[in-house]
């Protein structure tokens, strides 16, 4: 990654956007939580499972507008992950 990139974080779980956030933060990046919408970022990184418009869709619409940004729609994958290693996440 840049320096000083600003990355979107995407999810309907507060707690996950909020644990997620601070792996980029330590890093020295600025991570901004959402629960969906996009601005204007560097990389995205979203849930895939969302009521209403799920990850998959909300980056293919996203990169339509900002074609070749980075969009990681997997984070029910490192949800089950971080799981394992005991990290307390509903």
């Amino acid at each position: 990654m840049n320096p000083n990139m600003r990355i979107l974080i995407v999810d309907d779980a507060q707690r996950m956007t909020h644990t997620l956030a601070d792996i980029p933060s330590l890093a020295g990046h600025q991570a901004v939580e959402a629960a969906s919408g996009p601005q204007a970022f560097d990389c995205v990184l979203t849930d895939v499972r969302m009521p209403g418009m799920n990850g998959v869709e909300f980056c293919r619409q996203l990169r339509q507008s900002q074609p070749g940004l980075p969009c990681l729609e997997a984070i029910h994958r490192l949800r089950a992950a971080l799981r394992g290693f005991s990290i307390l996440i509903p």
